[in-house]
């Protein structure tokens, strides 16, 4: 890792988000390692330079734009943040931090609700399951944390919102494919009125 990485800082900007990509594959690698420490400092770079895009994806000015319109949508930028707060999480809780972990899924939570009123992500019926998949799955990680310290109570609260949040999005979904499956069976329908009304005129 530290060979490409090195090879990435050569030839691109530091805060590019290759680099980040790089620094993040290595902090992932370093924590399996038990190196938390050097697990954390490279992950914390990453989230740094994440930040950062997300500056520059917001802001969108200057025209200095090449790294921040690498990424389709503001979302895009704010799911990448999470992704990082929540491997500094796993490295915390790898190391016996419980609060640390919780303190930092509880930013990334913070992060994507703010996310929540965003039109990239309303408009878009892809981003809007993203976000609530990503939502679910920091309850849960929340909720294992709670677990693995002894708070049973909370952890169930977390694990029970995000069975809610997973349940209401399939019911929503299965609603949607009904009313397309009845749309399509009732213009169906309709086209077949209209043939047979053509075929009565000939």
């Amino acid at each position: 890792f530290r060979r490409v990485l090195f090879r990435s800082l050569s030839l691109l900007d530091p805060h590019h988000e290759r680099v980040a990509d790089v620094q993040n594959n290595r902090g992932i690698a370093l924590g399996k390692l038990r190196r938390f420490r050097s697990a954390e400092k490279a992950l914390h770079h990453t989230l740094e330079i994440r930040k950062r895009i997300k500056r520059l994806r917001t802001t969108a000015t200057n025209g200095n734009n090449d790294i921040a319109l690498s990424l389709s949508s503001s979302f895009e930028a704010t799911e990448a943040i999470v992704s990082v707060l929540h491997n500094i999480a796993n490295v915390h809780r790898a190391a016996g931090e419980p609060s640390e972990a919780l303190r930092a899924l509880m930013e990334a939570k913070t992060i994507l609700q703010q996310e929540q009123g965003d039109d990239d992500c309303n408009d878009n019926g892809d981003l809007r399951d993203r976000y609530w998949r990503q939502s679910a799955h920091l309850s849960t990680a929340i909720g294992h944390v709670h677990y693995e310290s002894g708070s049973l109570v909370d952890a169930r609260e977390c694990y029970q919102e995000a069975l809610e949040v997973l349940c209401g999005r399939l019911l929503l979904s299965l609603s949607s494919s009904s009313l397309g499956w009845r749309e399509k069976r009732t213009k169906t329908a309709e086209q077949e009125a209209r043939s047979e009304e053509h075929t009565s005129e000939l």
